[in-house]
């Protein structure tokens, strides 16, 4: 019939109240289930920390003996964290901006010499934001991971309970 209109939605309003509640009360029993469960998945950070797994990619650390000035890293970056600038040798050496970093790790796969490379570090905090920029001095060092010393953990997965962390001495 042209013209008229039906409401289609307005059959199943009346049942979505009660759905809603359902949903809610599934939702809350979850919850209280997860709540008393004795293997949580929280860390009491900065005190504990993860131990991360072999490919994960932190920050990344320049070695300059094996850099050949390519500027490959430079122009892989997709957030244009990377540039290069001249050294006291008049070559061309990468410098890296961490507020703009997002840690994708083109930079390591593309470079020919494998002058970079990740660090297991990630959590260093910056009061400023001239503190995320890392010239050739600071890029070349492992980030201070020891600033504080903390109780270490690995995952491990165990059929039973899923992910249970241990604590790595």
């Amino acid at each position: 019939m042209p013209g008229k209109y039906v409401d289609k939605s307005a059959k199943n309003r009346r049942f979505s109240i009660g759905r809603k509640a359902v949903n809610h009360a599934r939702a809350l029993f979850l919850g209280a289930k997860l709540l008393f469960k004795p293997n949580r998945l929280t860390f009491r950070y900065p005190i504990v920390k993860q131990v991360p797994s072999e490919k994960y990619r932190g920050f990344i650390i320049y070695n300059k003996e094996k850099c050949i000035s390519c500027s490959m890293c430079a122009r892989v970056c997709p957030a244009n964290a990377m540039k290069m600038f001249q050294d006291t040798d008049k070559k061309l050496r990468p410098a890296i901006n961490y507020e703009r970093c997002v840690f994708c790790g083109y930079c390591v796969d593309i470079c020919p010499a494998e002058a970079l490379r990740h660090a297991k570090t990630h959590d260093i905090v910056f009061e400023k934001g001239e503190e995320m920029l890392y010239m050739l001095e600071k890029f070349q060092y492992d980030p201070d991971a020891n600033l504080m010393k903390a109780n270490i953990y690995r995952a491990r997965l165990d059929p039973k309970r899923g992910i249970v962390y241990e604590r790595v001495e």
